[in-house]
């Protein structure tokens, strides 16, 4: 975990088998899973777009593409 220039918390998702990577830029954007209700949603960013992540569920929502 980091900090950016504006001082929010960075954490760097990732997978060691295949590599990908995500950032999560300010945790407090994390809110309640819409999907199973149980888990929290992470507002990740990676190479392709934006989007909420549940931990619980694994549901995603594309929240815009990034060109």
């Amino acid at each position: 975990m980091s900090e950016d220039d504006a001082g929010h918390e960075v954490t760097l998702w990732g997978c060691g088998q295949c590599q990908y990577e995500a950032v999560e830029y300010n945790e407090r954007e994390a809110r309640p899973c819409q999907y199973c209700h149980l888990g929290e949603e992470s507002k990740l960013t990676d190479s392709a777009q934006v989007y909420w992540w549940c931990y619980k569920c694994h549901q995603t929502t594309t929240i815009e593409r990034v060109e």
